[in-house]
């Protein structure tokens, strides 16, 4: 019965760390975007001081306009370094604690079901620090990321452990 716990709880953080992974990638791309995005409006202005013509200053005026509204919002839309940053925590904290569960579900045999029991729990004691960044980050699902990273866990099943 542990073991079968410690099998859903591995392949639940095995999961969660392949979502981190192209989670963290999908919101690095989102801030290079946004910020290319930014440059290039900001840049704008630069050409309307250099032209004279009334029509392409005022496109100019209008767009610095919504760019700093952008950039006032920008924490809202898009996450910050800091919580790109915490991400990656999070996803090493993941990623350690499938790999312990990995190596006590392997090394299962090796122990009582009453040791087995109390190891899991020690385990499952750490994932508290994991549960708070967790929700201090409000990872929002995204169905396409999901599929991804239900796909490479399962290919890392396949390989690593014959399922």
């Amino acid at each position: 019965m542990i073991k079968n716990k410690i099998w859903y709880e591995f392949l639940n953080f095995k999961f969660g760390d392949e979502y981190l992974i192209l989670y963290i990638n999908k919101q690095r791309r989102i801030r290079k975007y946004f910020k290319i995005a930014t440059i290039l409006l900001s840049c704008s202005g630069i050409w309307s001081v250099y032209n004279e013509l009334k029509y392409p200053a005022i496109i100019a005026f209008i767009i610095i306009t919504l760019v700093q509204i952008f950039t006032s919002i920008e924490s809202y839309l898009i996450h910050s370094e800091k919580d790109i940053d915490d991400l990656c925590e999070l996803r090493n904290k993941y990623y350690s604690h499938w790999n312990e569960l990995e190596n006590l579900w392997h090394k299962s045999l090796n122990y009582s079901e009453s040791d087995l029991t109390d190891k899991f729990y020690e385990l499952r004691e750490q994932t508290k620090k994991i549960e708070e960044l967790d929700n201090k980050l409000g990872i929002k699902k995204n169905k396409i990321l999901t599929k991804k990273a239900d796909k490479l866990t399962r290919t890392y099943l396949k390989i690593y452990n014959n399922e």
